[in-house]
């Protein structure tokens, strides 16, 4: 059966329309939750918040929505969509030494960022001013 996978962010609804095909629901909905937990992860990896509000619809052809998974519902941890148990792993000293200081990197270049486009915006309304004043002069 096809299944269509309508997503609905904060601003809006995303609609699916070549769909997939799946033995039954329960297999949408699995392949329905990789997906949100594969665009939550992209969202951390742009550095952006957890898309806490975003749903993924499961539908079929004729719009009937038959399920909706809740992002939320993956971020807390609760009911039916309950993560997946981590799997623990040695983890290299030096590759948390490597990983610390490729965030501090991170910190430091988003400060100077933020710094410098707040130089920029002064620097653009100095020029705004004085385009304006040079308009009255003429």
């Amino acid at each position: 059966m096809r299944y269509f996978f309508h997503i609905l962010n904060d601003h809006e609804r995303l609609r699916d329309h070549d769909g997939e095909e799946f033995e039954n629901l329960a297999s949408a909905r699995e392949e329905a939750i990789q997906s949100a937990r594969d665009l939550i992860a992209e969202e951390f990896l742009c550095g952006r918040a957890a898309p806490s509000q975003w749903r993924i619809q499961i539908a079929l052809e004729g719009d009937t929505i038959l399920e909706t998974v809740a992002f939320a519902s993956l971020l807390m941890g609760e009911g039916r969509y309950a993560p997946r148990p981590r799997v623990t792993r040695k983890v290299e000293p030096e590759l948390i030494t490597h990983a610390r200081a490729t965030f501090t990197y991170a910190c430091t270049t988003n400060v100077e960022i933020r710094h410098h486009l707040s130089e920029l915006r002064d620097n653009l309304e100095a020029l705004g001013q004085l385009n304006r004043s040079f308009k009255f002069q003429r």
